[in-house]
């Protein structure tokens, strides 16, 4: 659970640093796989499944809407993208001598208890999520430099 919980961290904070839509959208993608697997495992598998389909319908309307946006552009990994993995690493060698806030019992969880203010630092890192993958989008798509042309009939 904590390698799931990390990994989720780490790929949210390195998407940031993405300049290229097609490594962000493999970034969402790897992104949604991990909140499924953590969704699995406190939950049932219906759940997760249909919060799969969402982020997998979310992510045809984002490729669909880059493809007519953003032109070819080579992908390369700048320094800062190097320097943000190196401080994540540092950032999660940290949290891992913390491990009070892993301590968490899965067994008692209810399905619909996501919403109870226990479980208010769960709600939390998802509005976080949504947040950072709604300012890489916006960040992404420069709104003076390209046009909706092929959706204009």
């Amino acid at each position: 659970m904590t390698i799931f919980l990390s990994l989720t961290l780490t790929i949210l904070l390195t998407s940031l640093l993405i300049n290229t839509p097609l490594l962000l959208g493999v970034t969402l993608l790897i992104l949604s796989l991990n909140i499924v697997l953590i969704t699995s495992l406190l939950f049932n598998s219906w759940f997760s499944f249909m919060i799969f389909l969402i982020y997998i319908s979310g992510l045809l309307v984002l490729f669909s809407y880059f493809n007519a946006l953003i032109s070819n552009q080579l992908m390369f990994l700048s320094n800062y993208m190097y320097m943000g993995l190196i401080l994540n690493t540092l950032l999660f060698i940290m949290l891992k001598s913390n491990q009070s806030f892993y301590n968490t019992n899965y067994s008692k969880i209810e399905p619909l208890s996501i919403m109870m203010n226990y479980n208010y630092l769960t709600v939390i890192i998802i509005l976080l999520i949504l947040l950072t993958t709604m300012i890489s989008v916006v960040k992404l798509t420069e709104k003076n430099k390209k046009t909706l042309r092929p959706f204009i009939k």
